[in-house]
């Protein structure tokens, strides 16, 4: 019995690539599923690395072709992922083509995975963890941020404090 690549990757590596199926970017991919960016890149990485493709979305189309049908009749034309805008005597002129068509007309289909997916949005990044993120995966700019804003926070309170004093004396 041979597996396919596609059975190898794990739920999380199907849920990156679902999502960038979906035309999400890298950033919004771990802010729905509660992750750093550069923890996306690393699981989009070695999905890449267990497909053997060098592009994501390549990696994304193949889970989209392996999780659904084969093929797709429309009237008298097979639409199948493999003839995507051929005609059978008629030689594909590039891959970027046909990886286009593709996009396009798995897009314009209804995929299983995002049948009553409706957009939601993110609860705030907080520099600690919570309890439905137990480990701090901000990103260094985010960091970053964080320690500016607690910085001026606190300048602006050791200001409002030194003012406050000057007017009692």
């Amino acid at each position: 019995m041979s597996t396919s690549p596609v059975d190898r990757l794990t739920e999380r590596q199907r849920e990156c690539l679902r999502l960038l199926f979906a035309h999400h970017k890298p950033g919004q991919i771990a802010t729905e599923l509660g992750i750093s960016t550069d923890r996306v890149n690393q699981i989009l990485k070695s999905a890449r690395e267990k497909l053997g493709v060098s592009r994501s979305i390549e990696a994304a189309i193949m889970l989209a072709e392996a999780e659904r049908p084969l093929s797709q009749n429309v009237g008298d034309l097979n639409v199948g992922l493999s003839t995507i805008g051929r005609k059978e005597d008629e030689a594909v002129s590039s891959d970027e083509e046909t990886a286009r068509r593709t996009i396009d007309t798995l897009a314009e289909a209804p995929t299983p995975f995002h049948e009553g997916h409706a957009p939601t949005s993110s609860p705030p990044l907080w520099p600690m963890p919570t309890s439905d993120r137990p480990f701090n995966e901000l990103t260094w700019y985010q960091k970053f941020g964080w320690a500016l804003a607690i910085a001026l926070a606190a300048t602006v309170l050791a200001g409002a404090m030194v003012s406050l004093q000057n007017a009692i004396h």
